[in-house]
């Protein structure tokens, strides 16, 4: 039998056959769509989303150089991270920032929730903390839920630093913007080297609310001397510092007030009260006004326990043979004002007849005895100024 000779494929054929095979199968792979899946230790493809039972992980042993990098050319996410009771993106540096972020216009890093924290911050020392040279340095949003919330054992829970802007901004359209909560050390905090440490601002709401259950719910403290510790201005000619004690809505503010003060619970109720051990309980001072002014529609206008001190009062001595006394008044005395004079020693048959004001020169009173009260000593007698 006859045998058929074949010739021995060449090189140049198997290398035409190898190239037609990959293109067989690079066509054939770019037809399907791409696979949800890979088994362990398969390659990354660019455009495919897979699933893993195990950890993928990056490492650049370089140490200045950036592990993975991920970006977009539109308006689109450059990372994005999605878990289901987790961290979506979680960051960790033993000595430096977890998570940083940074743009040059816009924002360096946002957090927003439809319902629940927008940025949560835990730490030993600070919670959340930004920093900026004139711009805001931390800025949260949110539309139901908190801007900001900040939690820490024994440290600070939201601090905010700025050298010459904002240190902290929070915006909320009906939650807190910013709410900061600590077991030992203040929930929010705030400095300033040359501006306000912490300041709120508000259209027509609250600029600034404070609430506690059983501390202070403001508390202003002002190590400078002369300078006050808390101050409150109303522009619009409105009451500068609203104090209220008890339920209820407040009752409207009295107009060009400085400080004003309403109580109606009982008959103990206090509007205003001052106390000192020592100095002055309260003062009211005016240079051509009323200093304290006292009003009462059925009670008493003025009540004092205990004694009393007036400027414009003393006891002038009478002299021996004498039916008179001049006193020189402090401060002047009006054409309207009253002198009230009496006796301080018992001279029998003697009497204060009268008192004759800004005489014998103005500013000066003369009181009138009946008669000569003594021949051989002084007579005292009280006198005070009213009006």
């Amino acid at each position: 039998m006859a045998i058929e000779s074949t010739a021995a494929p060449t090189r140049r054929a198997l290398l035409a056959a190898g190239v037609g095979s990959l293109v067989g199968a690079l066509a054939g792979a770019l037809g399907r769509p791409p696979s949800a899946a890979a088994a362990t230790g398969d390659y990354l493809r660019v455009g495919y989303t897979y699933s893993t039972t195990t950890t993928t992980g990056i490492q650049c042993d370089t140490g200045s150089a950036t592990a993975f990098t991920a970006g977009v050319a539109g308006n689109g996410v450059g990372v994005y991270g999605s878990s289901g009771n987790g961290n979506a993106v979680f960051g960790y540096a033993p000595n430096g920032t977890g998570v940083g972020g940074q743009s040059d216009t816009g924002y360096g890093l946002t957090g927003a929730s439809t319902s629940l924290t927008g940025v949560y911050g835990s730490g030993g020392t600070y919670g959340v903390r930004g920093g900026s040279d004139s711009g805001t340095a931390v800025r949260a949003e949110s539309t139901h839920g908190n801007g900001v919330v900040a939690v820490t054992e024994d440290g600070i829970g939201v601090s905010g630093t700025s050298t010459s802007g904002v240190a902290i901004r929070g915006v909320s359209t009906d939650g807190q913007g910013v709410y900061g909560q600590s077991s030992s050390q203040p929930g929010v905090q705030g400095e300033s080297s040359s501006n306000n440490g912490v300041q709120g601002h508000s259209n027509v709401a609250t600029g600034v609310y404070g609430e506690s259950l059983s501390g202070a719910g403001m508390w202003a403290y002002s190590g400078a001397a002369g300078v006050p510790a808390a101050i409150a201005q109303a522009g619009a000619n409105g009451t500068g510092l609203y104090g209220l004690s008890g339920a209820g809505t407040p009752t409207a503010g009295i107009a060009k007030t400085g400080v004003f003060g309403y109580a109606a619970q009982d008959s103990g109720a206090r509007g205003v009260y001052g106390k000192s051990t020592v100095g002055d309980g309260v003062r009211g001072q005016a240079t051509s006004g009323v200093g304290v002014d006292a009003v009462a529609t059925t009670g008493l206008a003025l009540k004092v326990s205990g004694r009393a001190s007036f400027s414009r009062s003393g006891v002038a001595s009478v002299p021996a043979n004498a039916s008179s006394v001049d006193v020189t008044v402090s401060g002047g005395l009006a054409s309207t004002a009253s002198v009230l004079a009496t006796l301080q020693a018992l001279r029998t048959g003697v009497y204060v007849a009268a008192v004759r004001t800004n005489y014998p020169s103005a500013g000066k009173a003369r009181i009138y005895l009946n008669k000569v009260a003594s021949s051989t000593t002084t007579t005292p007698v009280a006198w005070l100024v009213l009006g």
